[in-house]
């Protein structure tokens, strides 16, 4: 084997080896999208692995989880071309759904949708969201998780929708006040 070919396969040995330890070593960023429908802008949730955006909160004496803080989606416009004018209102709502044992996840909260306006080069600004929601009990011996859903919506000019996206955070932090940990879901009590 000539020297030049050793040289290559070294060469890109060391660069896969350097992306791979790289992206081993990088925060994963993935909300996952569940539906799209229309004509929207863009949006970022801003979650990673290891900064999830949604807390879940617990009681610290009875360790059962008592509400959720929901960060804010930053959120644009359709691109100017497509959309000119003063600005585009669209809107933020908060969905929690909780899953047993053995079933389906089910939709046990709908927030309010809160509306805002965005540009095309400005987001919209909305206030970070704390639900406190009534959560049905348990069964004995079960602990179900639950999941965040954003559903984010862009309007027409003239009022009717233009287009939603409907997404799911896939990250999240467990707080009872002194102790957090980061998850892939959150459950009816606080896992240490």
């Amino acid at each position: 084997m000539s020297l030049t070919v050793r040289v290559r396969r070294l060469t890109l040995a060391s660069i896969v080896a350097t992306l791979a330890l790289v992206m081993a070593a990088s925060p994963v960023f993935a909300e996952t999208q569940l539906r799209h429908k229309g004509k929207t802008g863009t949006y970022q949730l801003n979650e990673s692995s290891g900064a999830p955006v949604v807390t879940c909160n617990y009681d610290p004496d009875t360790e059962k989880l008592k509400s959720f803080d929901v960060q804010t989606p930053t959120v644009w416009s359709r691109p100017q071309l497509i959309y000119p004018g003063p600005g585009q209102t669209v809107g933020w709502k908060v969905i929690i759904q909780r899953k047993l044992p053995g079933h389906s996840w089910k939709t046990i909260y709908k927030g309010p949708e809160m509306m805002s306006t965005a540009w095309y080069d400005t987001s919209a600004y909305f206030d970070t969201q704390h639900l406190a929601p009534p959560l049905p009990a348990d069964p004995p011996g079960v602990f179900p998780k639950f999941r965040v859903l954003d559903k984010l919506t862009w309007y027409k000019q003239t009022g009717p929708l233009a287009g939603l996206v409907k997404v799911r955070y896939d990250f999240y932090t467990e707080s009872n006040g002194t102790e957090e940990n980061n998850l892939a879901k959150c459950y009816s009590i606080f896992l240490h």
